[in-house]
Formats: structure tokens, sequence, C-alpha cells
């Protein structure tokens, strides 16, 4: 080994943490500008529109996505994970409260109490999509497509609104499940297992977000 070849290896691993420091912090810029426009839909978006300005499956396909991009490893992937829902919990109160419309967030808000919880399974879903085991990816597919599948299934079976938004919800929760089922999961055995385990999911969000009402009232 040659005395060039210690520096010339310390230079590229201060780059590569550089690159994912940058990675990082465009992650949670994606986070604050989702919550900051959050409110801003919420009263322009066209009615048909309008639910993706109240819903928690655009907000997690965009945490996924940001720390999908963001190449974190697990570990780091699951703080950013929750990072990103608190952050965009956080633009959204006060972006609201700017417009005239208060909302304290804050701790111990339900959302971003909510968010700690749900952050880190999101963001390692999304770091695990990048990895060939089986079992981890199909976790990684089935946690997106279980937010979307639920909140579909929620908006038309429960809450009675924005029936719409909820089949074209529950349509955009199956075609990310299949496409991602087939692009990356080889055996038909796990196929299924990741359908059934996306399914479950859908069911606990279902009921999960039932009790929310209650929860609330609670708090």
């Amino acid at each position: 080994m040659t005395t060039t070849a210690l520096p010339a290896r310390s230079r590229e691993r201060r780059r590569g943490l550089l690159r994912g420091a940058v990675r990082v912090l465009l992650a949670l810029a994606v986070a604050a500008a989702a919550g900051a426009l959050t409110p801003i839909g919420q009263q322009h978006l066209p009615e048909p529109l309008a639910p993706l300005a109240n819903s928690s499956g655009s907000w997690t396909v965009i945490a996924f996505a940001a720390v999908y991009l963001s190449r974190s490893r697990p570990l780091v992937a699951a703080v950013l994970g929750a990072a990103c829902f608190v952050l965009m919990n956080e633009l959204y109160a006060v972006v609201s409260t700017l417009r005239g419309n208060p909302y304290t967030a804050g701790f111990p808000d339900f959302w971003n109490l909510t968010g700690i919880l749900v952050g880190p399974v999101v963001g390692l879903a999304a770091a695990w999509l990048r990895d060939d085991r089986p079992a981890r990816l199909a976790m990684a597919i089935a946690a997106p497509s279980a937010v979307l599948l639920g909140e579909g299934a929620y908006y038309v079976t429960v809450l009675g609104v924005f029936g719409a938004y909820g089949f074209v919800e529950i349509a955009a929760g199956v075609f990310l499940l299949l496409v991602l089922v087939v692009r990356r999961i080889r055996t038909m055995r796990m196929r299924l297992a990741t359908v059934a385990l996306a399914l479950l999911g859908a069911a606990a969000f279902v009921a999960a977000y039932t009790l929310v009402p209650a929860v609330l009232v609670a708090l």
C-alpha cells in the first residue's frame, strides 16, 4: 500500500459522508415543502383532488420516496422517516397559523407522536426496498401499499366521504403493490406472502384509523 492510498481513501470517505448528508437534507427539504404546501392545497385544490391535502397516504408516499432517494442505511432511514413526518406536521402548523388558521403542533401532539411511531417503519421500508433479502423486500413493499389500501378502504367503507378518492387510492395501492411484487419478488410463495402482508396491514390501518377520533377526544 502506498502512502498516498490512505489520504485518498480518507478523502473519498469524506465525500461519501458529504453526499449522504446532502441527500438527507434534501429529503428533509422535501418533507418540509410537503407540510408547508398542505394547508394551501386544502384551500385551493379542485374538489376531485382536495383529499390529497387531507391524506395520510400522500404524506406517507412522499416520506417513503424522500427516504428512498436519500439512499440512507436502515438505521439512518428509520430516524429520517420519523423526522420527515414530524417536519411535515410542524411546517403544516406554521403555515396554517400564518394563514389565519391557528394550529399548534409541538409535543405531545397526536400527529407528531404518530409520526414518531410510524415514521421509522416507513423509513426502514424505504431502505429495505434496496435490499435483496426476500423477507425485507416483502415488508418494504407491503408497508406503503398497506397505507394506500387501508386509507382508501377507510374513506369508502367507514368515513363515507371522499368516496371517489378512496377508490383512486385503493387503485394506486394495488398498482404499487403489484408492480413492485412482480419486479422485485422472484418466487410465487413470497409474492403471495407480500400481498397477504399488505392486506393485513391495510386491515390494521382501517382498525387503527377508526379509533383515531376517540383517541383525539381523549387527548
